[in-house]
């Protein structure tokens, strides 16, 4: 099987990963911040060594405003839900995953937020129009990291410039491109960040969080227990294990500690790698008739998508499966990327590669799809 869905999840975890999942199981086992004996209280010391992981990598200067959830998704709800609270205006871009898109739009037919969605151009020069779509009570700018239907980055310093000029704060959706793009919050002007652990930062499901520079200082998004203030009746707004309620999925959490320190390590190597077979992805795209990619030029991580003149690409994505290579099909849950690109009748098919995929997969891929291609219905 050639496995090329990595911007749905990461296949292939390094063995690191998986070692440290069964080492908690194995030797701690207990729950983080539920007991005074020995192995809860190493269980908490764990836990926040992994926040301190986190925060370092993304450039974050305090370990206590790195909140875990189960993905980006939870950690974009608890944000949205919590930070627009008082009700507001959001401008996000026109790439926006559903995780950002259908909380804004709850809101909005709650009569809560208001919301606009920036036109592909002035992303990429915010100072020369973005201005006019600001209003009076305007909150938030929401920019994915880079797009999970074309691969092309969307954030950048630009925007967050243009944002904090005006006195507003900047979040970043980096589930895709994470370890891709090197982020330092502080200096690339990110004020509050989502990520998810299970794609390209090589950790397993049920990972993920939302990093602050601050404080978070907004509602909880779930009530019960934290393990300390026992007596209230209410979840305490407490950064962070106030923005945690219920039993961590600390195994998980470990192993995604080990995930961050086999990314750090292999950094450069995996960005060579990912660039070389990006580009052998798309030349030998290029070479084949009929076919048309997406935003082909733009600054990317490893993710690209295309559609066949004469097939759909549901056709596509099961012809390559007959053949053992996994691609996705469809509009990949982001129906405001596939408007943008006018593809929202059919979606495309995604390619999306990882740091252990080989030149001759993609080959074979190539090989495969110019086949299919040129072959009748």
């Amino acid at each position: 099987m050639i496995y090329f869905d990595q911007a749905a999840t990461s296949l292939y975890k390094p063995a690191c990963v998986t070692d440290a999942f069964l080492d908690y199981l194995n030797r701690v086992g207990a729950n983080p911040g539920r007991g005074c004996y020995d192995s809860a209280v190493q269980a908490g010391r764990m836990l926040y060594s992994v926040r301190k992981k986190v925060s370092a990598f993304f450039g974050a200067p305090d370990a206590a405003n790195t909140v875990f959830a189960k993905n980006s998704t939870e950690a974009l709800n608890l944000f949205l839900n919590g930070f627009l609270a008082p009700g507001g205006h959001v401008l996000i871009s026109p790439y926006e995953h559903n995780a950002v898109l259908r909380p804004l739009e709850a809101l909005r037919q709650q009569s809560r937020i208001t919301y606009s969605v920036i036109p592909p151009e002035l992303l990429r020069c915010p100072e020369k129009g973005l201005v006019s779509m600001l209003q009076p009570d305007t909150r938030l700018i929401c920019c994915m990291l880079a797009s999970n239907v074309t691969g092309q980055l969307v954030f950048s310093g630009e925007i967050s410039a243009f944002a904090h000029a005006h006195g507003i704060p900047v979040l970043v959706d980096a589930s895709q491109g994470a370890s891709y793009k090197l982020i330092d919050m502080s200096t690339d002007g990110i004020d509050f960040l989502a990520f998810t652990g299970h794609k390209d930062l090589l950790g397993l499901p049920g990972t993920g969080g939302l990093v602050s520079l601050s404080p978070l200082n907004i509602p909880p998004l779930l009530q019960g227990g934290i393990g300390t203030l026992g007596e209230s009746y209410l979840t305490p707004q407490l950064s962070p294990e106030g923005y945690e309620a219920g039993t961590v999925n600390m195994p998980a959490l470990w192993a995604l500690g080990a995930a961050f320190d086999y990314v750090q390590e292999h950094l450069t190597v995996h960005r060579r790698i990912l660039s070389e077979l990006t580009e052998q992805l798309l030349s030998g795209l290029d070479r084949i008739e009929h076919i048309r990619v997406y935003n082909r030029s733009l600054p990317r991580v490893s993710t690209v998508c295309f559609t066949a003149e004469t097939f759909t690409p549901n056709e596509i994505a099961e012809k390559l499966n007959e053949q053992g290579i996994c691609v996705r099909s469809g509009l990949h849950c982001a129906i405001k990327a596939h408007e943008t690109l006018r593809t929202a009748q059919t979606g495309t098919v995604r390619v999306s590669l990882g740091p252990f995929h080989t030149a001759s997969e993609v080959e074979r891929f190539l090989a495969v799809l110019r086949i299919i291609v040129s072959s009748n219905k």
